[in-house]
């Protein structure tokens, strides 16, 4: 028996735009400029205004009880905070802490609306299905331009600083949007309910999308790819094991073939940015860690002082400065590791509110990969879960999260991975 919710015109409207703003940051930079916002943040307006006018139409105001929309409200207060005009608190770079406020503004907005109208079985698989083929598609396309220009974005926009890979001003971010569509390209592979067919072009996917993430040279993407890959092959054992010889023998199959992609690609990319760079094999720097050590450790020195609600959020740059113990010559913006970096700009509070965001995100979505009775919802749960998992483990050592783009999608499978045991029980 179904009990589906009420649909209207305008909540329809509500999920295009959930479902397009994501691909829009992705082609547009990855969302990095500030003139982008200046489209996205209509945008998110127009969601919202939507989900008012489906609320009159329906005559309910429907918001999700889901949990993991506090942690967010609480980094959005810890920035109002800092951006009051008191010398305690006052953030070190007040504007970019209102402008990381509007943004965490929009993601708040963006996330609760998705919680809302990601509400069918059918838009679940829409979500996951879609977001593994634009994967593929924006893999493919980044390929062919690191093969033909590797050296500017669509041709003709060259990066300061940065090397790109595909739309993105930085390929390491690249990496870490092919670590969310590959796990959940693994996970449809191995789910025993999707027809041969089907997977065998999902298993192509996974293989451009892994080809992909090798040719960005990022050490921390290809790891945090594999560890996805891993995380789902192991939950989806269930499966595996109700067809135990061929489940075993297709597990192996995919584990074997992205075994080979590295292997081969990692001997056979050779120059500066070579993957084995690093690690004795190929040495072109002293510094294994290509600064990050140095920066984690003015991080910390900026938390030491401003323990308890931190330096500013997006003020890292400033604070830098204060606390570098170089000869200045370069302002490092960031600080590759963004729960430190998180430690430095809000404190113990913001570090608590994201500590808080993982652990509800990994405890939810298990949960509901256990009730979910839909075995292509569980699927979608699994790779979204994987998706996340992959990502979150790349911010150790880098910011992929910090690209526009790269954050929407990773709310987006916050919400498959947090919601099909609900959608599952109402069909």
């Amino acid at each position: 028996m179904t009990n589906e919710p009420a649909t209207t015109k305008f909540g329809t409207t509500a999920f295009v735009l959930i479902v397009g703003i994501p691909a829009f940051a992705t082609v547009l930079f990855g969302g990095v400029d500030t003139g982008t916002w200046g489209i996205l943040v209509p945008l998110i307006a127009a969601i919202v205004v939507c989900w008012i006018a489906h609320s009159f139409a329906t005559r309910t105001f429907s918001i999700s009880k889901n949990a993991l929309q506090i942690p967010l409200i609480g980094l959005i207060l810890i920035g109002l905070v800092q951006i009051l005009p008191m010398q305690v608190t006052r953030s070190l770079d007040p504007y970019n802490t209102r402008l990381f406020l509007i943004r965490l503004v929009c993601y708040l907005a963006f996330f609760a609306a998705a919680l809302v109208f990601v509400n069918t079985e059918r838009r679940v698989k829409v979500i996951a299905f879609g977001t593994v083929i634009f994967g593929a598609v924006m893999a493919f396309a980044a390929t062919l331009q690191r093969l033909a220009s590797p050296e500017a974005i669509y041709g003709f926009r060259e990066p300061f600083q940065a090397i790109p890979f595909g739309p993105f001003v930085n390929q390491h971010h690249f990496a870490g949007f092919m670590e969310m569509t590959g796990s959940l390209a693994t996970a449809f592979v191995l789910s025993e309910t999707i027809k041969r067919e089907k997977k065998l072009l999902l298993g192509l996917a996974a293989v451009i999308m892994a080809l992909a993430c090798v040719l960005t040279s990022s050490r921390g993407g290809l790891a945090c790819f594999i560890a996805g890959v891993v995380f789902v092959a192991i939950t989806m054992r269930t499966e595996v094991r109700s067809n135990s010889a061929g489940g075993y023998k297709k597990l192996g199959l995919v584990l074997g073939l992205f075994a080979l992609i590295v292997v081969v690609l990692v001997v056979f990319l050779g120059g500066d940015q070579s993957l084995l760079r690093g690690i004795g094999i190929v040495q072109n720097s002293a510094d294994i860690s290509n600064g990050r050590s140095h920066f984690w450790a003015v991080a910390l020195s900026i938390f030491a002082s401003n323990p308890v609600i931190g330096a500013g959020l997006d003020a890292f740059g400033v604070a830098f400065t204060q606390h570098d113990s170089w000869n200045g010559t370069f302002r490092v913006e960031q600080a590759h590791n963004e729960y430190l970096q998180l430690l430095a700009e809000g404190g113990i509070v913001a570090i608590g509110c994201a500590v808080v965001f993982v652990v509800l995100i990994v405890k939810t979505a298990l949960r509901n990969i256990r009730e979910t009775s839909d075995a292509t919802l569980r699927a979608c749960a699994v790779g979204a879960l994987g998706g996340c998992i992959a990502i979150m483990l790349h911010s150790l050592v880098d910011f992929p999260l910090r690209t526009p783009s790269n954050a929407f999608f990773f709310l987006l499978l916050v919400v498959v991975a947090t919601s099909t045991s609900f959608v599952s029980r109402r069909t």
